[in-house]
């Protein structure tokens, strides 16, 4: 029994030491975890500290940059302001309103800038920022709709107003909505910029507001919004390079806008007005591609614009507008057909057209505009027929379009334009009856059309539309009063348009159009009175087209159209001269031969009628070795040789009686090959 006793307090004393070190043991547990969470809220807070300082410091620093922006923006904005200010108060009149408030916020700018923003500096850039957008938008306004500005000034307004955006931008601590307003800026002034003849600098604006809204659908590729900005920015980027007529890459700006058109389309059915954007979208595809001689391509185009518009149609059957839209659809794919010879096809879609307008003409004959579209459409049709020679039917469908356009014209016979089209149908019955040879009849339409726009022109003198509209009338008059042999009444009637595009050309020494016009009437006279003997007036005519060509030709070197035009009257005064030879006048032959030839020595043919002149006025020598001179010409004009050319002239020649020694020699040197 001891024993077992002994065993017992073994045991226990056993137990109490285990006791003991397991306490011990949570004592250490507990201190060291109490040590870790002192450790781990310590840590905490210090990390929370040094985020605090850094968020501190990231917001010095961005307020130290944007003071910095600031800072160098004064010179700008001061310079802008006063530009401005120039501009508004001195050099153009705008309306107040519109003045005040671009004023107001250049000033706003200039003053927010130039001051020493402290702790404010980010608030103060974003002011400054948003006021440099509303610049750009008013400005926009105003040079579009209220005041009429040298384009040079405009080019450095609108210059100076995106560099100091870009400036202020640059450290990219705007906002993502002030970065979309700025892009929004961007493609507001992209049309002016065009319209002033900057296309650079409009397709520049155009592929910034474009990089502006990718960076923030970069972070935000869900914005709607965003996405349709992304489509007017791809659309506007398309516009500024047709204009520099760069149409490739054009149709690809306009095809990656049609895409994301056509993708929120999809995602929302229920937005016709975005439908009928896409439509329109198409429709400018095809136009571009129209340009560019893409016929086939071109079509595709204007049938997918058709497509959209049927299907918004069949969802409002009662809608008049997409009626409306399908016919202009009908009349775009067969305009298209027609240029391309596939008359059938083009009458057969245009007949479609025509159906849909004359319903809308019929259920609402109050309204103008419905009724001008039928008689457009009649138009068209008519245009087809008769360039398919097909004249009776062309004359029935433009009397059709007659009836319409007099009907309007009855309704309001103040209406300018509707006047301006009662003209035009006139003018489109005479040109088949002129064709058909019944010219009496076209005469007596030519007329009616010609009464009218002098009307028109005598009221609004300063109306260059109306002024051309009238000279091109005369002309018209001119032409068939000379196919039908009225040559004193034809010249009466070119002089008269003569005389208008001389105002014209006089009034608006800069645009080209109108100065060509004018040297085109200056031909027209010059070639009746030389048909009439009156050389001398003739050449005078002839040589005021020289004078107009040459100085147009001379503003635009590259211009291959206006080259060609100076060609064109370069030769006709180089082939009067052999006029002047056959009646005998050889020393005004030799005058404008050689005015000819110093004006384009390497034309081979003005040579032959230099020969001639000094040939009968006794310079044999010096007219041998000019015929000599260029009997290897193979092509001396066209692919005819100088040996034929002068062979050919001696024998009209000899016809008028007109003879020489020297012809002979000449004759027999060159049958011999010599």
């Amino acid at each position: 029994m001891p024993e077992s006793r002994e065993i017992a307090s073994s045991s226990r004393a056993s137990l109490r030491r285990l006791i003991v070190l397991v306490v011990a043991l949570l004592f250490a547990v507990v201190a060291v975890g109490g040590g870790i969470f002192v450790y781990q809220n310590v840590r905490a807070q210090r990390e929370a500290e040094a985020a605090r300082l850094r968020a501190e410091q990231v917001a010095e620093d961005q307020r130290q940059r944007a003071q910095e922006t600031l800072s160098a923006a004064v010179g700008s904005a001061n310079e802008l302001a006063g530009e401005l200010t120039r501009l508004f108060e001195i050099e153009v009149k705008a309306p107040d309103a519109n003045v005040k408030e671009i004023l107001d916020r250049a000033r706003a700018l200039q003053q927010q800038v130039a001051e020493e923003q402290r702790g404010r500096a980010l608030e103060a850039l974003t002011a400054v920022i948003g006021h440099a957008n509303g610049l750009l938008f008013e400005l926009a306004h105003v040079f579009e709709n209220e005041v009429k500005a040298p384009s040079a000034r405009v080019k450095d307004i609108l210059a100076r107003v995106i560099d100091l955006q870009q400036q202020l931008t640059a450290p990219g601590l705007t906002t993502p909505a002030l970065a979309r307003r700025e892009a929004a800026a961007l493609r507001a002034i992209v049309d002016l910029l065009l319209s002033i003849g900057d296309a650079a600098a409009a397709l520049s604006a155009a592929e910034r507001s474009l990089q502006i809204v990718e960076g923030l659908l970069a972070s935000d590729g869900a914005n709607t919004g965003l996405q349709r900005d992304l489509v007017l920015s791809h659309e506007k980027v398309a516009n500024a390079l047709m204009v520099m007529e760069k149409r490739d890459e054009a149709i690809v700006a306009f095809r990656k806008g049609f895409v994301l058109r056509q993708k929120i389309a999809d995602a929302e059915p229920g937005d016709t007005d975005w439908q009928g954007l896409l439509a329109l979208n198409s429709d400018r595809i095809g136009d571009v591609l129209l340009s560019a001689g893409k016929r086939d391509e071109a079509i595709a185009a204007f049938e997918t614009a058709l497509a959209v518009r049927q299907k918004l149609s069949d969802g409002e059957p009662g809608n008049a507008r997409w009626q409306r839209d399908i016919s202009i659809s009908y009349e775009r794919i067969g305009n298209v057909l027609a240029v391309s010879g596939r008359r059938q096809e083009a009458l057969a879609t245009l007949q479609k057209g025509l159906a849909i307008s004359q319903k809308l003409a019929d259920g609402r004959p109050d309204n103008v505009e419905w009724q001008r579209d039928l008689a457009f459409n009649h138009d068209r049709i008519g245009d087809v027929l008769a360039s398919a020679a097909r004249r009776e039917e062309a004359v029935a469908a433009y009397q059709k379009a007659l009836a319409v356009r007099e009907k309007l014209a009855d309704g309001d016979p103040g209406n300018a334009d509707g006047q301006r089209g009662l003209a035009f149908s006139y003018d489109n019955i005479a040109d088949v009856l002129a064709a058909a040879g019944k010219r009496d009849e076209a005469i007596t339409s030519y007329r009616k059309g010609l009464v009218i726009r002098q009307k028109l022109a005598d009221a609004n003198p300063g109306n260059k539309l109306q002024q051309r509209d009238l000279a091109i009338s005369y002309n018209k008059t001119g032409d068939v009063l000379e196919a039908a042999g009225k040559r004193d009444e034809a010249l009466a009637a070119y002089r008269n348009g003569l005389a208008t595009r001389q105002k014209l050309a006089d009034a608006n020494p800069g645009e080209i159009p109108l100065q060509r016009d004018l040297a085109v009437s200056y031909d027209r006279v010059g070639e009746l009175l030389a048909a009439g003997g009156k050389r001398d007036d003739a050449l005078a005519a002839f040589r005021k087209n020289l004078a107009i060509s040459q100085k147009v030709a001379a503003g635009d070197p590259r211009n291959g159209e206006l080259q060609n035009d100076l060609q064109f009257s370069i030769s006709r005064i180089g082939g009067f001269a052999y006029r002047f030879v056959l009646a005998r006048e050889y020393n005004k032959a030799l005058d404008a031969a050689d005015q000819a030839i110093a004006l384009a020595p390497n034309t081979t043919w003005f040579y032959t009628n230099r020969a001639h002149a000094l040939m009968f006025l006794g310079r044999t020598e010096q007219a041998r070795a000019l015929y000599l001179k260029y009997r290897g010409e193979k092509k001396a004009q066209g692919d005819k040789p100088w040996v034929a050319l002068v062979l050919e002239d001696f024998a009209e020649l000899r016809k008028a009686r007109l003879t020489h020694p020297l012809m002979d020699e000449i004759e027999k040197r060159f049958t011999a090959g010599g």
